[in-house]
């Protein structure tokens, strides 16, 4: 039995999915200026799925200076993922 209230966030896990992977690297294809690597992932589930990454991001023209970053993607019933927000995440 899931603890997850209907419409609310899961925990983090921080081993991927097949699915996970997929759709954070479909979305990430319109991000430029700073690689993403996403180490864990929540879901929201709604009318499709919210996902919220957190990632290491580096700034591919900034001298490869490096943060940490939680990227936020929604996963339609059909079409492509789309990112909605990145929010850095400060030490």
């Amino acid at each position: 039995m899931s603890n997850v209230m209907p419409g609310g966030w899961s925990s983090f896990s921080w081993e991927l999915t097949e699915k996970d992977k997929r759709v954070f690297e479909e979305a990430k294809k319109k991000i430029v200026g700073v690689d993403y690597t996403p180490y864990a992932a929540a879901t929201q589930v709604v009318a499709g799925t919210h996902y919220c990454f957190i990632c290491r991001g580096v700034y591919v023209l900034a001298d490869l200076l490096e943060m940490a970053a939680k990227v936020y993607v929604y996963q339609p019933l059909s079409g492509d993922p789309q990112i909605t927000q990145i929010v850095e995440i400060k030490p």
